[in-house]
């Protein structure tokens, strides 16, 4: 029985941004001392992430949004059709293959241009999304962990694992 993803709380914004927040570049050279800082500032800040993408992509709606809703759409039918057409139909596209090669490069062209004719047209949705993503991964490589976040860490770890950032983490890494 799988459990629900459980909210982690919303950090104060003095601990996650001003005030008490104290940042450092990380260890560039110690990969591994930077990779923890940089998966526990995740874990610990996870709501703060989520609020700030979510502010984020709410203000882009709110100023451009037939330009989101356009995106979207595209981006929607972009990435149907890559996964249909070559993951779902991958034995039928490598017969098509086989059998016709001068067609499948034709389609592989047509498909490659007709995403790069869409990319310009979605890049204010993927902006939206990706920059603070971006800005999420900045933030959780220099913010340096305080005492309150090394200890919530430690004893909610196995709780942590639970939430949608725990989840996405295990995903991408399989041994996380």
């Amino acid at each position: 029985m799988d459990e629900e993803p459980k909210v982690p709380p919303l950090r104060p914004l003095d601990d996650f941004l001003i005030g008490g927040a104290r940042f450092g570049p990380p260890d560039f050279k110690n990969q591994e001392k930077w990779n923890n800082r940089v998966v526990q500032n995740l874990m610990y800040y996870q709501s703060n992430y989520f609020v700030s993408i979510l502010v984020v992509v709410l203000l882009c709606f709110y100023l451009q949004p037939s330009t989101m809703l356009f995106g979207i759409c595209l981006f929607s039918i972009a990435s149907t059709y890559f996964v249909y057409a070559f993951r779902v139909r991958k034995n039928d596209m490598e017969n098509f293959n086989k059998e016709h090669p001068l067609g499948y490069v034709a389609v592989v062209i047509f498909s490659t241009i007709i995403f790069l004719y869409m990319v310009p047209k979605m890049a204010f949705f993927m902006l939206s999304v990706l920059f603070p993503v971006l800005l999420m991964l900045i933030h959780a490589s220099f913010r340096m962990r305080n005492f309150a976040n090394k200890v919530q860490n430690k004893v909610e770890a196995v709780g942590l694992k639970k939430t949608l950032m725990g989840q996405a983490l295990k995903m991408i890494f399989q041994d996380f």
